[in-house]
Formats: structure tokens, C-alpha cells, sequence
């Protein structure tokens, strides 16, 4: 769908909906649902991503962990979208904000420096980290101690 089509649906949504019989009415209003993006109407709390990650803990326990820390594969986000498909608990975007709250924990820093691999949802090697990222990782970590 081209932008300047959605956007002629879009304004047909907001047309008075009071000349409408009551079936075309509950089409609209589905229609309306599907162009709304919920997750940008609510803020995302702290509260929110650690629910989030405790749920990726639980749902990926080879992988992530409250107490080791293992480098993600890059992109990790998208293996879990397209295995939870329609199924997934939380949105996309607070999927992705609890996965740069986890992969921003002093531990799992630590792990992207000293280690050399990183790992997939079954827990199995998935590419190796690089220098990069170890030099970003050790910046960060030297920042927040340098605030302490």
C-alpha cells in the first residue's frame, strides 16, 4: 500500500461514522485498530522492561539469565519476533527495550570484553564479538565508573 492510500483510508476513518449501519460501524472500528499503534500511546516503565526480561529468562533460559550474562547474537531481537510470531507476551518495542536493559548490565559488559563468542536463543555459538564492540563495552563500563 502506497503512503498517500493509507493515509485516504486513514481519512476515511475519521469521516462521521453516524450514517453507517451498525455492521459497517464494527468495520471501522477494526479498521481503526489496526492503523493505531498502541504501544506509542503508554509509557514504557521500569517495571515494565524488568516483566520483559524476567519473560525472556523464562522463555529463552539457554540464553538469558539473571546471573550469566552471555553475548547475544547480534540482532537477537528479530530470531525472537519471528519464533513468538503472534504469540508474543509484550510488544516489539518493549521486547527491544528490555533487551538493551539486559545487554546494558554491568555483567553482561564485562562478558562481551572477555569473551569471543555470542550465542542464539538454544544457547549455541553464533558468531564471534567484535573488537568494536569489546572497545564500546569497556568505554561504558570506564564511564560509569568514572560518575562513582
Amino acid at each position: 500500500m502506497r503512503k498517500d492510500e493509507g493515509n485516504r483510508l486513514i481519512k476515511k476513518l475519521t469521516l462521521s461514522t453516524s450514517k453507517l449501519s451498525p455492521e459497517k460501524k464494527e468495520e471501522v472500528k477494526k479498521l481503526k485498530k489496526l492503523t493505531k499503534k498502541p504501544h506509542l500511546d503508554l509509557p514504557i516503565t521500569l517495571e515494565d522492561i524488568q516483566k520483559a526480561v524476567d519473560w525472556l529468562c523464562k522463555t529463552y533460559p539457554l540464553l538469558f539469565s539473571a546471573k550469566r550474562h552471555l553475548p547475544l547474537k547480534t540482532g537477537i531481537e528479530k530470531d525472537i519476533f519471528e519464533k513468538e510470531g503472534d504469540q508474543m507476551v509484550f510488544t516489539r518495542s518493549l521486547v527491544r527495550k528490555a533487551i538493551g536493559f539486559y545487554v546494558n548490565h554491568p555483567l553482561y559488559l564485562k562478558n562481551i570484553i572477555e569473551g569471543t563468542l555470542r550465542y542464539d536463543l538454544t544457547g549455541k555459538e553464533a558468531g564471534s564479538i567484535e573488537k568494536g564492540h569489546r572497545e564500546n563495552a569497556q568505554e561504558i563500563l570506564d564511564s560509569r565508573k568514572k560518575k562513582n
